[in-house]
């Protein structure tokens, strides 16, 4: 019991359940998303492995390297640019451009959806909303 009580009050079985939960989090594999880009993938570089949002939202960042990123080969940049058919059209934008904070992460952008454009508040108050689509439907998260 004294087990239990130093999960503050929570029963053995409940830890035990959850400890469970937490592993199969990390260790269950996850599916490459039906948008990926095959060709971005090989044996040892593999989609389910790159395209792993489960402990970061832009999957494994040792197979990101130039041209070759999370936006592009795993989907991201298709739901953005449906995202942006829906969206109404920002060519009214108007002040200083747009400039990429500091703390942005590199590879969290690409050639069609930049950091500028993503992170350009003219566009409203969280940036371009094409950037942010909403993608859990797919396996990802952004």
């Amino acid at each position: 019991m004294a087990f239990a009580t130093a999960w503050h009050g929570c029963t053995t079985r409940h830890v035990l359940c959850t400890l469970v939960v937490a592993t199969c989090h990390f260790s269950c594999a996850q599916q490459c998303p039906a948008v990926a880009e095959q060709g971005c993938f090989d044996k040892d570089y593999t989609c389910e492995k790159c395209c792993d949002t489960r402990a970061i939202p832009v999957g494994e960042l040792s197979c990101w390297v130039g041209q070759i990123n999370f936006p592009t080969c795993c989907g991201l940049t298709k739901i953005r640019f449906q995202a942006a058919a829906m969206l109404p059209a920002m060519d009214h934008l108007s002040g200083q451009p747009a400039s990429c904070p500091p703390n942005a992460q590199s590879h969290c952008f690409d050639a069609y959806f930049p950091c500028e454009r993503c992170c350009d508040t003219r566009r409203g108050a969280q940036g371009d909303l094409a950037c942010w689509p909403e993608t859990t439907p797919m396996g990802l998260r952004t």
